[in-house]
């Protein structure tokens, strides 16, 4: 404590100790170490603490693995230390790990640098990527300095968050990076960020910023390798491998082709039967279905064909029956009609039957 400064010290280590300050034990497990240096500095604010008692009273607040590390390494040299000295060492201690390539992790102890220097207007958070920063080491530096801090009164806080986060971005990578929405989270909008990294790194020069130009041949020449146009040249349709064709159908085709009246043959349904026709086809004519029904016969009929004429019923059965000598039968009848005659040629009278 400085003599000439007694009064002054002892009202701002009052003030300090009234503000409750939160306590760092090295890791992440009740509070970040972006958090704690934050909330150290808002104390050092707006409790008017004046420079020469900031490590001193910062290093207070630490507890466990840090405590144990500050004892170790800087409180011997206390009085010439700063607190942005005291801020570097503890990040490059504690910090957030960042793989720069293969070998030990590194951490960046200028992760927090914008932190402290952040402004609102109207809600919106002022965020910038630093000069050839990669987009991994910026996202890393806002998810420990800044999305802790996003002002939960806001309608939608992760919205908020994820517009300044995009807003921080150059503008090579920004113009592929999705607007952000409401449904979107931190996570998918990094993730955005690096894919849109990679996008920019292999686009031609001037490309990403709207720039579109027509490379050039190294020859020297000024002929372009390539125009750039609004679409892609068509690729061609490859040709399809035609078949062969039998023989036979090759000969249909070929007529049909000669025959300009061919095409015009839709409605006709012709059917060529290979091999000579029969000698004496029979001849059906269906041109009347059900009053004419006509069929012809072989050219040469039977020799003796059996003719049966009914033109006349009664006449014809007169004929046969006197052929027969039924006729005569029946005279000898007439003479004795109670006279019968059985199957057996015997005559019997009705006076015997009655007997």
């Amino acid at each position: 404590m400085d003599p000439d400064h007694v009064d002054a010290d002892r009202e701002a280590i009052s003030s300090f100790y009234e503000a409750h300050p939160l306590s760092f034990d090295g890791t992440s497990r009740t509070i970040s170490l972006g958090a704690w240096l934050y909330d150290m500095e808002l104390i050092f604010r707006t409790s008017h603490i004046p420079g020469r008692l900031q490590v001193s009273l910062g290093s207070r607040c630490l507890t466990g693995d840090a405590r144990i590390w500050w004892i170790s390494v800087g409180e011997p040299q206390l009085p010439s230390r700063t607190w942005g000295h005291f801020r570097s060492l503890l990040i490059g201690r504690f910090g957030p790990i960042l793989d720069y390539g293969p070998g030990a992790p590194q951490r960046d102890p200028d992760i927090y640098r914008d932190m402290y220097d952040t402004r609102y207007h109207s809600y919106t958070l002022e965020w910038h990527a630093y000069p050839h920063e990669t987009m991994a080491h910026y996202c890393m530096r806002f998810q420990e300095a800044m999305l802790p801090y996003v002002s939960q009164d806001l309608t939608h806080p992760v919205l908020e968050a994820l517009t300044v986060l995009q807003n921080g971005l150059p503008s090579r990578i920004r113009q592929h990076v999705p607007f952000p929405s409401p449904r979107m989270t931190v996570e998918y909008m990094i993730e955005e960020i690096l894919r849109a990294e990679v996008r920019a790194d292999t686009e031609p020069t001037g490309a990403a910023e709207g720039d579109h130009q027509t490379p050039v041949d190294d020859a020297g020449i000024g002929e372009p390798l390539y125009e750039v146009g609004p679409a892609p040249p068509e690729e061609p349709i490859p040709a399809v491998p035609e078949q062969e064709v039998p023989a036979h159908e090759a000969g249909e085709q070929e007529d049909a082709e000669g025959d300009p009246e061919a095409g015009d043959q839709e409605e006709d349904d012709i059917m060529v039967i290979p091999g000579d026709p029969p000698a004496d086809p029979i001849i059906i004519d269906i041109s009347s279905d059900e009053e004419d029904d006509i069929e012809e016969m072989p050219a040469d009929p039977p020799a003796d064909p059996i003719a049966i004429d009914i033109s006349s019923d009664e006449e014809d059965d007169d004929e046969d029956m006197e052929q027969a000598g039924w006729f005569e039968d029946q005279e000898d009848l007439a003479d004795d009609p109670e006279e019968i005659l059985f199957d057996d040629g015997d005559w019997e009278t009705d006076s015997d039957t009655a007997a």
